[in-house]
């Protein structure tokens, strides 16, 4: 039985690439559908390390999903070392405080996790499942089987020029059905069926040294067990991370390039047999293994992960390959979805005016490098883990050296429509670089002092964000240069911004997220596609109602004004890490102050002056064009 159905994104893969995608189309109210063609959904193994930025991410994306990932999963604080001495007895020789070493490189309130990826796509799950009042579910035990592409319908937006067939195993019924789309995301891992129909191949290669992976419940007692750690062997480095509910995962190298035996042959029992001995002097068992796999090395990317109309794309393993062992593959996983998904989003809902192809094609010229220099780290990383004797001081001199891009920060995106350096003033704020994410400080609540990481104020809604650091407001001076910038910013009808008015808010979604997250600063769906977040020096005793009406936003109906949207860098007692130095740790002058644009991912878009007005408006209309109607 064959049937023709319509949507307006088809998403092929339900690993965390296709999840987190999917909750952009659900967040904006974009019809969608994902598919994947495993019937059960993921329960043990696989990935299993979130990095900072990736929390970051998952916090932004509200649903108390930072709750939930809280108390499940194990925090990665420290990380130890251990080799062996000449009677072949493992001793700690080096301990690497991994949360601080964090804060000293980049202020986050985030640090790595631990968690099953099968937990975290249930995690992600249930937030779509929230926005869309239950009406969008993985279907699974679906494959996608044909495409066929319209190419004279790519420029038509209101047209469906993908159509892919795809394939139910149902009660031991085939059914087939041709699914047409506006546009299609292929998330469907090492062996994209989306890729191969694209006619994109992989550049790398496979590397022969068997690894085993291994979830276990272990009765020893070695003293690191509930850390992070690392064990000489003489084939290699084996790693221990901890995870939720007492878990242990281990990856061991069993055997030297050259020397290893077929992967299908290796057994539980060999594998067993293998790690026990290594943990000499100490005794290392166990009787429960959750989940299981022998594996080679795969460090490979696509040549592309975009298709040259706009309409298709490539995202996590199906543009990516690496080991287990550097614990990123899922994390670069969701931070191409999360760059693509807004984007799509965008293109999706925004009017003529907009140019869809210039945002659109900045995903493959953004994330491709990232698969790359993921490749090249990944070897980098793992030629240490395959050697017999590497000596500690050399793992954390490779640690350091790919720190920044391990823990997802300081990825610097290239020029685009999207990212302006040309008008941008990088002086202005020496450690906000334009085209990497917003670097995070502590800060508090002009109102009522309430302190609040950076982050918190600003949430995942498909909003650019202009950050105005107002410099001392209880300057003279520096008071009338913001004066000027808000008048720039107010139409004289009614005090609403300039490009609030410009710009409204495109998506109309029936999410519930809007009516409990209190987080959010509109309280209420956005009526602008700008939000205005205003960060000074000065003291916190001027009333509210003297600042401009550009910085103190709309009044509402219901709730009056929005205090939150207000905040002051000083240093409040009674929270450490609100210290008032957040200007200085993003290199900008307490005085004088600068303006930052977000994009929704968080990236900084443009950077400039507070008389850089006609450089700020023209950052948007390069890609959004002129005035919107509503």
């Amino acid at each position: 039985m064959s049937t023709i159905s319509e949507t307006d994104v088809l998403i092929v893969g339900a690993g965390p690439a296709g999840l987190i995608a999917a909750w952009w189309m659900a967040k904006c109210g974009i019809r969608l559908r994902v598919i994947d063609k495993d019937p059960n959904e993921l329960l043990h193994g696989r990935a299993d390390g979130m990095r900072p930025r990736t929390v970051e991410i998952l916090d932004s994306m509200g649903s108390r999903m930072m709750e939930t990932i809280t108390q499940e999963s194990f925090p990665m604080l420290s990380s130890h070392n251990w080799m062996r001495d000449e009677d072949d007895n493992i001793q700690r020789v080096e301990r690497l405080d991994m949360y601080e070493d964090h804060r000293k490189v980049l202020a986050t309130p985030f640090h790595s996790q631990a968690l099953s990826q099968g937990r975290i796509e249930r995690i992600i799950q249930d937030a779509i499942l929230d926005l869309t009042n239950g009406s969008v579910v993985v279907e699974r035990g679906v494959a996608a089987l044909g495409l066929e592409y319209d190419q004279s319908l790519e420029q038509d937006h209101s047209a469906y020029p993908i159509a892919v067939t795809i394939h139910k195993q149902k009660q031991n019924q085939n059914q087939t059905e041709k699914v047409k789309a506006k546009y299609l995301i292929g998330c469907d891992g090492a062996r994209s069926w989306l890729r191969r129909e694209l006619g994109y191949k992989t550049e790398g290669s496979n590397t022969n040294t068997i690894w085993v992976a291994l979830d276990v419940y272990p009765i020893t007692d070695y003293p690191d067990v509930r850390k992070p750690s690392s064990i000489q062997t003489p084939k290699g480095t084996m790693l221990m991370i901890p995870r939720e509910k007492g878990l242990l995962r281990i990856y061991v190298p069993m055997g030297i390039e050259g020397q290893d035996a077929e992967r299908d042959t290796v057994t539980l029992e060999q594998a067993s047999a293998y790690v026990k001995p290594l943990f000499k002097p100490y005794k290392f068992d166990f009787e429960r293994c959750n989940w299981w796999s022998a594996y080679s090395l795969g460090q490979r990317h696509s040549e592309r992960n975009r298709h040259d109309g706009n309409r298709m794309f490539l995202a996590g393993d199906s543009v990516h390959n690496n080991s287990p062992l550097i614990g990123l593959g899922l994390n670069v996983s969701v931070h191409d979805a999360w760059n693509l998904g807004w984007k799509i989003a965008m293109a999706f809902s925004c009017p003529a005016g907009v140019d869809r192809n210039a945002i659109l094609s900045t995903y493959e010229a953004e994330r491709l490098p990232i698969a790359k220099t993921l490749v090249h780290y990944d070897r980098n990383w793992t030629s240490l883990f395959n050697k017999a004797l590497v000596e500690p001081a050399v793992f954390i001199q490779r640690y350091i050296e790919f720190r920044n891009f391990s823990d997802g920060y300081r990825w610097n995106y290239p020029d685009s429509r999207l990212i302006n350096r040309a008008t941008s003033k990088q002086e202005l704020a020496s450690n906000l670089v334009v085209g990497e994410s917003f670097t995070h400080a502590r800060v508090s609540m002009h109102a009522d002092g309430q302190t609040y990481w950076t982050c918190s104020r600003l949430r995942a809604d498909g909003r650019f964000n202009i950050i105005l650091l107002a410099g001392d407001w209880d300057d003279a001076q520096q008071k009338e240069r913001v004066q000027t910038f808000c008048q720039k910013l107010e139409e004289e009808k009614d005090g609403t911004s300039l490009l609030y008015t410009r710009y409204p808010y495109p998506w109309k979604s029936s999410s519930s997220f809007y009516n409990y997250d209190k987080s959010n600063c509109d309280r209420g769906r956005p009526h602008s596609l700008i939000n205005i977040l205003t960060i000074h020096t000065g003291g916190d005793e001027t009333p509210l109602l003297e600042f401009p009406t550009a910085v103190r936003g709309p009044y509402h109906y219901l709730y009056g004004w929005d205090y939150s949207r207000i905040l002051v860098d000083m240093a409040r007692p009674y929270d450490r890490y609100a210290d008032g130095k957040a200007y200085e740790a993003w290199g900008v002058d307490r005085r004088k102050g600068a303006v930052v644009v977000l994009r929704p991912d968080m990236h900084i878009g443009w950077l400039g002056d507070l008389e850089d007005f006609d450089a700020l408006e023209g950052y948007f209309e390069t890609f959004l064009g002129a005035a919107w109607k509503e």
